[in-house]
């Protein structure tokens, strides 16, 4: 259904051209935007593109709600969901800027009263960077904890669900993407300087950004200027959800602000001619660094709330946030030194598919693709020695036989072949003796690990898989 009304009273927004960005025709963005809107049935959608230091772009469209039917505004705030967890990666890094924690630090030592189960403790301690890359070994959130949906402190909410803290393989091996990682992350912190961590967020993370209107507390002056959350229909309204683990996904925020957050990171740390962050501890916020295929020196994959993706031959950084009736997506280019900020009030992802690909086009747009890093020819026998029926090694929500979900893996000449579920077989080409790219990638984005046992372990966009048959396999 097509949503009729007058531009102005629909759609406002700020545009600045200036140097390259004047090849751009914004009012024709603009209009892709509200007719994808529209299509959709989305009451509500925010815009926001920057470059390099300077905003090009801040376009809102719609109305907040159906019933009061009031403009979107840059004085609009919108939930953005996991958006959240790169602020809570920031949050870290401050805090072990200031040597309040250690992300490579065991959890226990932070919190040795926390009920968590881990089999793997003697050799495999769960770590603070564990929590935010999501490879502590932990499922996501159990149903009592998404279900819960009463404002509580963090000691009250890490007691809804205990159990569903458990290491299901060693702690530092798989990323699986879990909601309950940052909220224990966040806990440690607040134990560690005594004040709530929407406090320390608020000081250390917002202030500093400039980020006035960011919150992860909903108060009555937010509330009033929140847009309407809508479910997949863009009609039906979702009550306001009190997420268990604020750190997680709580974030409230007007769009406009997330144009000092998206500079800071195009410019690596630096805002308004200072250093907000070092550019060594954005670099780490992109990066994972505890994976096992981390530990090879991969680069692509999940850091600390932020991760890589690939668009058009390009590497692109961000992260999406789901919250009950909102779908946010940021993601930069550091060849381009742009980025965007897309936010919608309905709870359907396909127009927000569609808008994002728009702003994907600009983010990329004239930039000459990256020649991937060079194929090797590796040793004869070796891609031999890789190939056999890997089992799936990690799920995020678990159901029974998940762990029989297989992926196939050949060799085929000078490059390798991969297969899952009886689909189609892609080419796997060597970068180093460990590191893999598909074709069209630019980077390597994937890599096989010996274990002391002899099995081996492929990680990559294709997930965390394990072959247990022990073949001759040198490191």
């Amino acid at each position: 259904m097509k949503l009729e009304c007058p531009f102005w009273y629909c759609c406002a927004a700020v545009v600045l051209w200036a140097g390259s960005a004047a090849a751009t025709d914004f009012p024709v963005l603009q209009q892709q935007i509200d007719d994808i809107r529209q299509r959709h049935g989305v009451s509500a959608a925010a815009v926001i593109l920057v470059e390099d230091k300077t905003t090009r772009l801040a376009h809102y469209s719609g109305v907040t709600d159906w019933a009061q039917r009031r403009p979107v505004s840059e004085d609009t705030y919108f939930r953005v969901g996991s958006v959240t967890k790169a602020f809570t990666g920031l949050a870290l890094l401050r805090a072990e800027q200031q040597g309040v924690l250690r992300l490579d630090q065991p959890l226990r030592e932070l919190l040795p009263d926390l009920p968590f189960e881990n089999p793997y403790a003697g050799t495999d301690p769960v770590r603070v960077g564990h929590l935010l890359e999501h490879s502590a070994g932990w499922y996501d959130m159990s149903k009592p904890e998404f279900d819960h949906n009463d404002p509580v402190g963090l000691k009250d909410a890490l007691a809804i669900a205990p159990q569903s803290r458990i290491s299901h393989w060693p702690p530092g091996w798989h990323s699986s993407y879990s909601n309950i990682g940052p909220g224990v992350a966040s806990y440690a912190l607040e134990r560690q300087t005594g004040q709530p961590f929407g406090a320390y967020m608020d000081r250390h993370v917002f202030e500093p950004l400039g980020m006035a209107s960011a919150t992860l507390l909903p108060t009555d002056s937010v509330k009033a200027r929140l847009a309407a959350g809508y479910d997949r229909d863009g009609r039906t309204p979702i009550p306001y959800w009190h997420i268990v683990y604020p750190a997680s996904g709580a974030m409230n925020v007007r769009p406009k602000d997330m144009a000092r957050f998206l500079q800071m990171l195009v410019n690596r740390g630096a805002l308004d001619g200072r250093a907000v962050f070092s550019s060594a501890q954005i670099r780490r916020l992109e990066n994972p660094r505890h994976t096992l295929a981390a530990r090879t020196g991969l680069e692509f994959g999940y850091g600390l709330g932020n991760y890589h993706a690939l668009y058009r031959g390009h590497v692109l950084h961000g992260h999406g946030g789901d919250a009950d009736g909102y779908l946010a997506h940021y993601e930069y280019s550091l060849a381009s030194k742009r980025g965007y900020f897309a936010v919608i009030n309905a709870f359907n992802h396909q127009p927000l598919r569609e808008i994002r690909r728009v702003l994907r086009d600009w983010l990329v747009d004239g930039l000459e693709k990256p020649a991937p890093p060079p194929a090797i020819r590796l040793p004869e026998g070796r891609l031999a020695n890789l190939a056999g029926n890997y089992r799936r090694a990690s799920k995020r929500f678990p159901y029974p036989g998940w762990e029989q979900e297989g992926l196939e893996v050949r060799a085929d000449g000078f490059r390798l072949l991969t297969r899952q579920s009886g689909g189609r077989w892609l080419p796997l080409l060597p970068v180093t003796e460990r590191q893999f790219r598909r074709p069209d990638d630019p980077v390597a984005t994937a890599a096989f690990v010996k274990l002391a046992d002899g099995r081996v372990v492929l990680q990559g966009r294709m997930g965390n898989f394990i072959r247990s048959a022990a073949l001759e396999f040198s490191p």
